[in-house]
């Protein structure tokens, strides 16, 4: 049975069982009992918060796009707009939407989401590669690399 490749539920209901056959140990059943109840609701609650993050995510590129696809109609007709609302209307019209381009926290937290995406890539491949020969491991540990500088620069702000 290999652990390390095992799903969470999976580990959890396994755990669970291995203690209830250790009852001999007495406290240490207990405690693998309570550790798998704690993670079992951790994750639980993990999973419905990172359904929660993805749905105010694709709401907000939502948003993002509804505002470009805006400022580009507004773009396009410019001086018939003008003609219809003035200059004073318009200085309004463009400041709304200069205001509303700039979006500094849903900018972080896409970088959060991305710099987390390839940590797990790094997290994955260190995992995947215990078996391989230790010669066709370099090119795997530059990989690994190359995905930790990827999350640091997204992290700083970069483009990565």
């Amino acid at each position: 049975m290999q652990l390390n490749v095992m799903p969470l539920s999976e580990l959890l209901t396994t755990a669970n069982n291995y203690a209830t056959s250790i009852k001999e140990l007495g406290i240490y059943s207990d405690l693998v009992k309570e550790l798998c109840n704690r993670l079992d609701a951790g994750s639980l609650a993990m999973r419905e918060l990172t359904k929660q993050r993805d749905a105010l995510a694709t709401e907000n590129a939502n948003a993002r796009n509804a505002v470009q696809a805006f400022c580009d109609v507004v773009g396009a007709n410019t001086d018939a707009i003008c003609e219809e609302v003035g200059r004073d209307g318009v200085q309004v019209i463009l400041a709304a939407m200069k205001a509303t381009g700039n979006m500094p926290a849903t900018d972080a937290f896409l970088a959060e989401v991305r710099a987390q995406g390839a940590e797990s890539a790094a997290a994955h491949i260190k995992q995947h590669i215990q078996h391989i020969p230790d010669d066709l491991r370099v090119t795997y540990h530059d990989a690994i690399e190359l995905c930790s500088g990827a999350a640091a620069e997204l992290r700083k702000g970069g483009a990565a």
